[in-house]
C-alpha cells in the first residue's frame, strides 16, 4: 500500500483528495498548513512514497516544502497543486525539485493518473539493473565494464550490448534476428549475418567463461 502525504489549506479540497486516494487503496496523511505537513513528513519520512502539496499554505508554502523534502530525499516524488497557473509559479516549482505540476481546478482522474505515473517512474528507477552477474562474469552498465573472474574483458560497445542481452535472459535462446534488432539502435544497423562474429569475439575476450555462450544452430544463442 502506497502512503501519500497531501497538504492543502482548503479543507473541502483536502477532504475530497483524502477520499479519492483512500478509495484507490492509498494510505493517506493530511495537513492543512505547511508547518504541520513538515512535521508529518519528518515523523514518517521512511514510509511516505509521494507528496502532493498546494502552493499557497500558511507558515510554509508548498514550494518551500517541496524544496525541504527534496533536499532530504530526492527520490520521493512531489507534485505541486496551485490556482496560480503562471509560468513563474511553474518554473519556481520545478526549480525547487517538483516532479510534476497541476493547476486548479483539475480533474480528479487526471490527478490520480499523474500520481500513478510518478510512482511508476520512481519504481522503474529503483528497479534499474546496473550490474549483472552470471557465474564468473560481472557486467556493469554504468562503467561499461565486463570482468571474468576479476579479469577485464575489453569489449567493443556492440559486443557489450550483445553480452548484456544474453545475461539478462540466462538459459533462454535469443534468436539471431532478435539480437540484430535489439542492438541496431541510434542509426546503427547490425546485420544478422555478422552476429556470429560478435559472439566469437566475446568468447575469445572472456578469460575463462567463453564456453558458457552456446550456439543453437540455425536459431540463435544463449548463456548457460
Amino acid at each position: 500500500m502506497y502512503k501519500i502525504l497531501v497538504a492543502d489549506d482548503e479543507k473541502p479540497m483536502l477532504t475530497v483528495l483524502e477520499g479519492l486516494f483512500k478509495k484507490e487503496g492509498y494510505s493517506v496523511l493530511t495537513a492543512t498548513d505547511g508547518q504541520v505537513a513538515l512535521k508529518i513528513y519528518e515523523d514518517n519520512k521512511d514510509k511516505i512514497d509521494i507528496c502532493l502539496f498546494d502552493v499557497m499554505m500558511p507558515y510554509v508554502d508548498g514550494i518551500s516544502l517541496c524544496k525541504i523534502v527534496k533536499e532530504d530525499n530526492e527520490n520521493i516524488p512531489v507534485i505541486i497543486m496551485t490556482a496560480r497557473d503562471t509560468e513563474d509559479c511553474q518554473l519556481s516549482g520545478f526549480d525547487n525539485g517538483a516532479d510534476d505540476y497541476i493547476a486548479k481546478p483539475f480533474s480528479l482522474k487526471v490527478l490520480l493518473k499523474r500520481v500513478e505515473r510518478q510512482l511508476y517512474l520512481e519504481q522503474k528507477r529503483n528497479s534499474e539493473v546496473y550490474e549483472l552477474i552470471y557465474k564468473d562474469i560481472k557486467l556493469n552498465t554504468l562503467s561499461y565494464t565486463v570482468y571474468d573472474k576479476g579479469i577485464e574483458a575489453n569489449l567493443t560497445p556492440t559486443e557489450f550490448k550483445v553480452l548484456r542481452l544474453l545475461m539478462l535472459t540466462p538459459g533462454e535462446v535469443l534468436t539471431i534476428e532478435e539480437l540484430s534488432k535489439k542492438i541496431s539502435i541510434d542509426g546503427e544497423y547490425v546485420p544478422p549475418r555478422i552476429i556470429g562474429n560478435y559472439i566469437s569475439n566475446i568468447r575469445s575476450k572472456l578469460a575463462y567463461s567463453g564456453s558458457i555462450i552456446h550456439n543453437i544452430r540455425g536459431v540463435g544463442y544463449k548463456i548457460e
